[in-house]
C-alpha cells in the first residue's frame, strides 16, 4: 500500500517535503490502526481466557461442591491408583487405623490435575504464541514501514477465526473431561465399593463370631458359676461326711473299748461261774453220796429193827459226814449219839426222813443255781451294751 501511495504521490508530480509528510502521516496513521487492533484482540484473547477460567472454576465448584461438603466432616487422602489403594486396605495396622474414623480415598485426583494442567498449559501456549505474533507483526510493521492494511485485517480476522476456533475446541474438551472426569468418578466409585465390600463382609464376619464368642463365653461362665456352686455344696457334704464318719469312728472306737471291758468282764464272769458251777456240782455230788449213805442206812435200820443191837458210829465217821452244805439242823442230827435215839423210835425215823426231804431241796436249789449260772453265762455277752 505505501509503495502504491509512493507512486501515486509521485505520479502527482508532488514535492519530496510534500511527499515526505503524507508518506509520515500514512505510516503514523498505519501504526495507530494497528495499536488499535492490536489492543483490541489482546482484549478479545482477556476476555476469552476469563471466561474459559470462569466455566472451568464453575464447573468444579458445581461438581464437587457435595464431596466439599461430605469431606469437611471425614479425612480426605488422595492415592494414586488402585493399586496403591489395596496396599493400604490390607495393611493391618492402617486397616485398624482407618476403623476408628471415617476416611476418604481420592484415586487419581493427581492424574486429573495433570491432565488439566497441561490442558491449561497448552491454552497458555497457545494464547502467548497468539500475543507474540501480535507483537511479532508489530515489530515488523515498525521496522517494515511497508505494511499493507488489507494484509493485517486478514491476519487480525485469521487469528480471531483461529480464537474462536479454540474456544469451540476448548469447550469440546471441557465436554471431554466433564465426562471422563464423570466416568472416572463412577468407575472409581464403584470399584472402591467392590474394594470395600469383601472388607465389610470379614469385618460382618468377624462382628458374628465376635458375638458367638461373646456368647459362648456367657454360657461358659454360667456353667462355671453353676459348677462352682455343685462343688462348694460336695465340699460342705463331704466336710458333713468326714465329721459323721469321724463321729462314727469314735462311737465305734467306744464300743470297741466297750467290747473289750465286756469281754474282760464276761472271762472274769465266766471264771467264776466255772468254778461256782465246780463247786456246787462237787456239792450236789457230796449231797447225793449222802443221800445214797443215808437211804442205806435206813435200810439198814429197817432190817434190823427187830434187833436190839446198837451201832455206835465213829465221831470221826461223823465229822467226815458233816458236809459245807449242810444245814445247822442236819449237822446237830449228825453229831447227836446214836445211843440216845431208839432204833425203832419213830421219831428216828422222821428225822431221816427229814434229812432226806433237806437234802433233795438242797440239791433242787443247788440245780437251779447251776440253771441260773448257765443263763447267766451265755447272756453275758450283752452286759454293758447300751
Amino acid at each position: 500500500m505505501s509503495v502504491r501511495d509512493s507512486e501515486s504521490t509521485s505520479g502527482l508530480g508532488l514535492p519530496e517535503s510534500e511527499s515526505s509528510q503524507v508518506q509520515a502521516a500514512l505510516t503514523a496513521h498505519a501504526h495507530s490502526s494497528l495499536a488499535w487492533r492490536k489492543e483490541q484482540t489482546r482484549d478479545e484473547l482477556e476476555k476469552i481466557k476469563r471466561r474459559v477460567q470462569h466455566t472451568v472454576q464453575a464447573f468444579e465448584l458445581a461438581n464437587n461442591r457435595p464431596s466439599l461438603e461430605s469431606l469437611q466432616q471425614a479425612n480426605m487422602q488422595f492415592v494414586e491408583d488402585m493399586a496403591h489403594l489395596e496396599v493400604i486396605v490390607w495393611d493391618q495396622v492402617n486397616k485398624k487405623k482407618y476403623q476408628q474414623q471415617m476416611t476418604v480415598f481420592i484415586v487419581g485426583y493427581q492424574q486429573l490435575c495433570g491432565e488439566r494442567k497441561h490442558i491449561l498449559s497448552q491454552l497458555n501456549e497457545f494464547f502467548i504464541q497468539n500475543a507474540k505474533l501480535g507483537e511479532e507483526d508489530s515489530i515488523s510493521t515498525s521496522e517494515d514501514m511497508d505494511i499493507e492494511l488489507d494484509d493485517v485485517a486478514m491476519q487480525v480476522k485469521d487469528a480471531l477465526s483461529a480464537a474462536e476456533r479454540a474456544t469451540i475446541r476448548l469447550a469440546e474438551i471441557s465436554q471431554e473431561i466433564i465426562s471422563y472426569m464423570s466416568s472416572t468418578a463412577i468407575s472409581n466409585t464403584q470399584k472402591s465399593v467392590l474394594c470395600l465390600s469383601p472388607l465389610c463382609r470379614s469385618r460382618s464376619r468377624l462382628d458374628k463370631a465376635v458375638n458367638q464368642a461373646r456368647e459362648d463365653i456367657l454360657q461358659l461362665t454360667g456353667k462355671l458359676l453353676q459348677t462352682q456352686a455343685d462343688l462348694e455344696n460336695k465340699d460342705e457334704r463331704l466336710k458333713e461326711l468326714l465329721k459323721q464318719n469321724e463321729a462314727k469312728f469314735l462311737e465305734s472306737q467306744y464300743f470297741r473299748s466297750q467290747l473289750e471291758t465286756t469281754k474282760t468282764t464276761l472271762s472274769s464272769v465266766q471264771q467264776e461261774l466255772g468254778l461256782q458251777i465246780s463247786m456246787r456240782e462237787a456239792e450236789v455230788r457230796r449231797q447225793a453220796a449222802r443221800i445214797t449213805e443215808l437211804e442205806r442206812e435206813l435200810q439198814e435200820r429197817g432190817v434190823n429193827q427187830g434187833s436190839v443191837q446198837e451201832i455206835q458210829p465213829p465221831a470221826s465217821q461223823d465229822s467226815e459226814c458233816v458236809q459245807p452244805g449242810t444245814s445247822a439242823s442236819e449237822a446237830a442230827a449228825m453229831e447227836e449219839p446214836r445211843g440216845q435215839r431208839g432204833e425203832g423210835d419213830p421219831g428216828s425215823r422222821v428225822d431221816i426222813e427229814d434229812l432226806k426231804e433237806n437234802s433233795q431241796l438242797r440239791i433242787t436249789e443247788l440245780q437251779r443255781g447251776n440253771m441260773v449260772s448257765t443263763y447267766c453265762m451265755s447272756g453275758v455277752g450283752f452286759i454293758g451294751l447300751p
